[in-house]
């Protein structure tokens, strides 16, 4: 990357040669649509698929309290939001033909903001009308997504991450930070390399760095992801 960057061979202007199409090869994010969008002049490798991970696995999660007083009925009204499309839609956009209509490529048209809700976090997308906005094809490619999604290499270490040393964690985000500002200010190629070579001589010899990845330290990063992999994962 930082040969392209001297080189000169990044657009200066993104938006608009991924507009034109007019660019040599490009990495692109988005759904399944930018196949279709750029398959025709180019190539089309994919790098990685939708990931479950630890980042949007509780985005739109719900979830029923231990205060609750009716944990069955409250059970009753979730399953009701992602099996019932009728409460779905109601819930979401109101009542038809007061709040909202249904256009001829079975979308909603608003007549007002009475509810306005993020459909990706109020139920079951899939038994909801489309927004105004989404492709026609919006519900097709969300399955598809959903077919190709891996599950991330860390989820669910979130629950181990309370065992860390929190001290330990200060000091290496300190480093690291220290180590990031090192390698955005090389300005060649030569640097960068020079850099690396340093920064590994420098960071085996740092004792937070020899620290935080101590797999005899169940406090450690390393000690506590092995806590939480070595059960899921046993060694052969």
């Amino acid at each position: 990357m930082k040969k392209y960057e001297v080189g000169n061979y990044f657009a200066t202007d993104v938006e608009a040669t991924k507009k034109a199409q007019n660019f040599g090869v490009g990495v692109i994010k988005g759904d399944s649509s930018v196949i279709d969008q750029y398959k025709e002049n180019y190539y089309i490798k994919v790098l990685s698929n939708p990931e479950l991970n630890d980042n949007n696995i509780f985005t739109s999660f719900y979830g029923v309290t231990n205060y609750s007083i009716n944990t069955e009925r409250a059970l009753e009204v979730i399953t009701m939001l992602n099996t019932n499309s009728e409460l779905r839609n109601t819930l979401q956009y109101g009542v038809e033909g007061v709040h909202y209509e249904i256009d001829e490529k079975g979308r909603v048209e608003r007549f007002n903001n009475d509810y306005i809700m993020d459909i990706n976090t109020t139920g079951n997308v899939f038994i909801a009308y489309p927004e105004e906005d989404m492709p026609d094809d919006a519900w097709e490619r969300g399955v598809a997504a959903n077919l190709d999604i891996k599950v991330g290499f860390t989820t669910g270490f979130w629950a181990y991450r309370s065992t860390i040393d929190p001290e330990i964690m200060s000091k290496i985000s300190a480093l690291s930070k220290t180590y990031k500002e090192k390698m955005d200010a090389c300005k060649t190629v030569e640097e960068l390399a020079l850099f690396f070579e340093t920064a590994k001589a420098e960071l085996f010899k740092n004792d937070d760095y020899i620290n935080a990845v101590d797999p005899k330290n169940p406090s450690s990063l390393v000690g506590a992801f092995n806590a939480w992999y070595d059960p899921i994962w046993p060694a052969p």
